[in-house]
């Protein structure tokens, strides 16, 4: 069964309870929350195209590499499993995780910084991981 999270103005929310955020004034503005999980994003080049994944002590948990050319990412965990962020449709406002081509988790971008994640298994680091890419 297929889980359902949505985000709107830097919140995410399950159902109508709030579960976490990012971009917030609050904290920084690399800092992600989902439930319990807290992790920062830093830019490790000029371009941002190689992203540190780090946790709330900063140790770094992996890397997000992102195309130069598309808009898609290889999200990277140090334990070496490997994820790609890509468009699912020609506007860019779906996109789609993959584990070796087995797709994990959708994201719906609208405008005005809203969306939606579909899942079926709630992975906080990916899930953030995923909104950061679509939102950097």
């Amino acid at each position: 069964m297929k889980l359902t999270l949505h985000w709107n103005n830097g919140l995410i929310y399950h159902e109508e309870m709030p579960v976490g955020d990012f971009m917030n004034d609050e904290i920084q503005s690399n800092e992600y929350k989902l439930n319990k999980c807290r992790l920062q994003f830093e830019s490790i080049d000029v371009s941002k195209k190689q992203v540190a994944i780090m946790d709330e002590n900063r140790n770094r948990l992996g890397m997000i590499y992102k195309s130069r050319w598309s808009k898609s990412a290889k999200i990277k965990l140090n334990d070496e499993d490997e994820y790609e962020l890509r468009p699912a449709g020609l506007l860019s406002s779906r996109w789609k995780l993959f584990a070796k081509n087995n797709e994990l988790i959708e994201f719906t971008k609208r405008i005005f910084r809203k969306g939606e994640i579909n899942y079926i298994f709630q992975d906080e680091l990916l899930i953030l991981a995923g909104l950061y890419v679509l939102n950097d």
